[in-house]
């Protein structure tokens, strides 16, 4: 067993994408995983915050 404290977006990458979750998250993980600027991955975080609050909202 291999225990990590500290995930990487790689690691974040392989856990959602084992539940399942929607394409768009799939997507915009594998984006920060391959991000090279500190640019790339704040536009990409801005994404996934907007794609879970709305998410959150339509279950409201």
């Amino acid at each position: 067993m291999h225990l990590c404290s500290t995930p990487t977006w790689e690691t974040i990458l392989k856990f959602i994408d084992i539940l399942h979750c929607h394409q768009e998250a799939v997507h915009l993980t594998q984006a920060l995983t391959d991000a090279t600027t500190e640019e790339t991955m704040a536009e990409t975080i801005l994404k996934l915050c907007r794609l879970v609050s709305t998410n959150d909202e339509l279950k409201s």
